[in-house]
């Protein structure tokens, strides 16, 4: 990178950090997590808004040079951050494990079966140059998935992340993000001859061939490490580069695969042997870069690909309202209606319903995951990027709302609310 190109892009990841931590701190001073913020800053810097009123402006931060770096930037921190995320998922937190099939179930296969619906009867308006199937199918995955993050967060910030709530909302939207990344595995595998080897048959069986070396030979490899890593207090500079190494190598064959890195780093989460310590170890020396750097620069080069002022036409209007009504609604009443069923407070219920709708990061990198493979449109990615943002606001909302709810003596009716909370109603 030449100095005048190296200085632009150092120029604009510091208005970035500016603008998303400003923008955080404001979402946070009314109540609402500082991630929804940083989403809001990354949509406020593209065509939005400063293209709207500052174009020049716009144009000297984002020249096609920073661009690129900042898309490799923000790639590479989606990928730490899957692999993060995978590496969180622990199905051994729940002893009702029937109780989270079941809210599981209902909280991605309803939404899921609207979002087809929806998407069958949009497709003329919004993607006619698109095979229906593939826009269908990618549709429905879209509406359905749920942020585990934004939950982590959320239910840390209100001291439900030990709760029976707690546990259960977040053991169930992690099965939920395991379900979708599976199905658009196999759709991307099916559809896609983007990588640069073989055709779409040879692809599927290397995008096989990579899961089952992630299994037997990555695994125990990750176990030897573990075991090592567990008898220090701290992780040194090689442990994190062998930690890095791994994360990178898969992000690389998966794009050389043609399934994308962020499939690819999450899996290789998943497969991290379940040892808290080094967990924790691997999260301080990562998270807070990741979520600090990479995460709001990768809501900037979302933003920069969405115009949010296309949805200003009256012919899109429709379609926002539908697709924002089955995402929030197939997911609120599919979780809360289960969750009642099984015998919770409407409270309770109607609370995991609602936080079950938080699709902040995750809604961003479907949609850009859609706009980049062909399953969606540009406005259709716009209307997507929208629906991620005010779905993740109504989940607050309601949260907010259901803990106002009577609470009955019945079973679960209590958890929704911290102790300290309870003492004072």
């Amino acid at each position: 990178m030449e100095g005048i190109e190296a200085i632009d892009t150092i120029g604009s990841l510091v208005v970035i950090l500016i603008v998303c931590f400003a923008m955080g701190r404001i979402m946070l001073s009314i109540g609402m997590p500082r991630v929804l913020g940083e989403m809001i800053g990354g949509i406020m810097m593209g065509p939005t808004c400063l293209g709207l009123f500052y174009p020049e402006l716009m144009a000297g931060l984002f020249t096609a040079e920073t661009k690129s770096v900042l898309s490799v930037i923000g790639t590479i921190g989606v990928g730490l951050y899957m692999f993060l995320i995978g590496m969180e998922l622990n199905v051994k937190r729940s002893s009702s494990l029937l109780e989270v099939g079941k809210v599981t179930a209902a909280g991605f296969l309803v939404p899921f079966a609207f979002g087809l619906l929806a998407a069958l009867y949009l497709h003329d308006t919004l993607a006619a140059g698109i095979p229906i199937g593939q826009f269908a199918f990618f549709m429905a995955i879209a509406v359905s998935i749920t942020s585990i993050p934004m939950l982590a967060r959320i239910l840390e910030e209100k001291n439900l992340h030990s709760s029976p709530l707690g546990q259960l909302t977040i053991l169930a939207a992690s099965l939920d993000d395991l379900g979708a990344w599976f199905l658009l595995t196999i759709l991307i595998a099916a559809t896609q001859s983007t990588g640069t080897i073989g055709n779409r048959f040879g692809q599927i069986l290397m995008a096989i061939g990579m899961i089952v070396m992630l299994y037997v030979v990555v695994k125990p490899l990750l176990r030897r490490f573990v075991r090592t890593a567990q008898g220090t207090d701290t992780m040194n500079e090689g442990m994190l580069g062998i930690v890095l190494l791994a994360i990178l190598s898969v992000a690389w064959l998966s794009e050389l695969i043609g399934i994308t890195s962020v499939i690819g780093c999450f899996l290789l989460g998943t497969i991290m042997p379940d040892a808290a310590p080094v967990q924790r170890m691997i999260d301080e020396r990562l998270k807070g870069l990741v979520t600090s750097l990479f995460i709001p620069v990768y809501f900037v080069h979302a933003g920069l690909k969405a115009d949010l002022r296309s949805l200003l036409q009256v012919e899109l209007l429709i379609p926002f309202g539908i697709l924002l009504g089955v995402s929030f609604f197939g997911k609120y009443l599919g979780c809360s209606l289960t969750m009642r069923k099984m015998g919770y407070s409407w409270r309770d219920s109607s609370a995991l319903g609602g936080l079950m709708n938080a699709k902040g990061l995750m809604g961003l990198v479907i949609a850009e995951l859609g706009l980049e493979l062909g399953y969606v449109s540009q406005p259709v990615y716009s209307l997507l990027v929208l629906t991620a943002i005010a779905t993740t606001a109504l989940s607050i909302v309601v949260y907010k709302l259901s803990t106002r709810l009577p609470h009955p003596g019945i079973r679960g009716a209590a958890s929704v609310m911290p102790p300290g909370e309870l003492a004072k109603q």
